[in-house]
């Protein structure tokens, strides 16, 4: 996907723990930024994504970006840029929704 968008991991995950998994997964270095639990906004016990903190280091188009997420509730702020996926489990061979996704954002 990095051909067509920029891509942006935001998670309520804890740094360490976070660039621990995505420095697994990227390493060819695809992931042009990384949002942490620190840049979420806790309402009512989640952690909300908040696509203001993009802007606070980066013009961002928020018509243009997307936020996919498991939990509609992590983008309730700006809940007009969410897709819903289905949560991924470990040894799920089966899981395609990224694949999916990726034919509609593509």
């Amino acid at each position: 996907m990095h051909r067509f968008w920029t891509i942006i991991v935001f998670t309520a995950g804890l740094k360490d723990y976070a660039d621990e998994i995505l420095d697994d997964l990227d390493t060819e270095g695809y992931i042009h930024r990384r949002l942490y639990r620190d840049s979420c906004k806790q309402i009512e016990g989640v952690f909300c994504k908040d696509l203001n903190s993009l802007s606070e280091h980066e013009s961002t188009n928020f018509l243009k970006t997307v936020i996919v997420d498991n939990i509609p509730e992590n983008y309730a702020l700006q809940h007009e840029n969410g897709i819903q996926i289905k949560s991924w489990y470990e040894g799920d061979k089966d899981d395609k929704e990224l694949s999916k996704l990726a034919k509609i954002l593509q």
